[in-house]
């Protein structure tokens, strides 16, 4: 169902569609990774290695919030599994959809249009940056609606409120995950792995880092090509959902491990022996 506000909006965008110079815009921003996950990324890397009080605080935060980026992805799958399949305006007849005049690298899946995963994703890691500096956040947040979202809009390939909908669900996921319990389970395990095993937790965090980065591609060519076997053998029917469950396999596998890893190095690290000092050492 497309509603006047949707179809308002999207008019206002996509009829400029056409012109030389917005549709190559368009097409720099669909398909830049550094302007988009990495750049945000790089942000909480910065104060993952800030020095001074506060850091371990500062990097309990950034695992709940990375976290609930996971966790409102998952919500955002489910939701779209469960709703009824919504088409993308790019694909919709009679909405009055103006093509761009260029060929556009479209970084999209074949899923429901309704809830936007790309708005749930960036607009929960601009978000979580409110933790570290409120006026950040906001020009991080309207950074990812202006270079991310209106793209999108400007191209077809959702609506407002596929967007609005998903970014309300990154920002509430990051909001959920922002709390002690979090910290005792999965914040404070990771750190102490991270300390009693610096080198396995840096290749962890880079690789996991660099997917986030680039927006899990390499993960979703691997669910493109098991989604290609399947298909060979028939099995067409379980195509529809086979990507979004590889990548939550994927994430949840990740995370076990190292959880495990953590949990691990948590009990092998004993408190340090404080020397007692004598008359003898004396």
């Amino acid at each position: 169902m497309i509603n006047s506000f949707d179809l308002f909006v999207f008019h206002a965008f996509n009829g400029l569609a056409g012109n030389w110079t917005f549709d190559r815009l368009a097409n720099f921003e669909e398909t830049n990774d550094l302007l988009k996950g990495a750049l945000l990324l790089a942000l909480y890397f910065f104060f993952w290695f800030r020095e001074g009080t506060g850091q371990e605080e500062r990097r309990l935060t950034i695992i709940s919030v990375v976290a609930g980026a996971f966790l409102a992805l998952v919500v955002n799958r489910a939701l779209a599994a469960g709703l009824p399949f919504r088409v993308r305006p790019m694909y919709m007849g009679g909405i009055g959809y103006r093509a761009p005049s260029i060929a556009v690298n479209y970084n999209l899946e074949n899923w429901s249009s309704f809830p936007s995963d790309m708005a749930t994703y960036f607009f929960a890691l601009a978000f979580g940056l409110v933790y570290f500096a409120r006026r950040l956040a906001l020009m991080m947040m309207a950074y990812t609606i202006v270079v991310i979202f209106v793209p999108r809009l400007y191209l077809g390939i959702h609506f407002a409120s596929d967007i609005i909908a998903g970014a309300l669900i990154g920002a509430v996921g990051v909001w959920a995950m922002r709390n002690r319990l979090t910290d005792r389970i999965l914040g404070r395990p990771i750190l102490a792995f991270g300390r009693s095993h610096p080198a396995a937790f840096h290749m962890l965090m880079f690789l996991i880092a660099f997917e986030m980065a680039v927006i899990f591609m390499h993960v979703r060519h691997a669910a493109h090509g098991l989604m290609a076997v399947v298909g060979h053998y028939g099995l067409a029917v379980v195509q529809l959902h086979l990507a979004a469950l590889v990548l939550g396999l994927g994430l949840a596998a990740i995370a076990a491990i190292g959880l495990g890893l953590a949990l691990r190095g948590q009990r092998r690290q004993a408190p340090a022996e404080q020397p007692s000092s004598s008359a003898a050492d004396i």
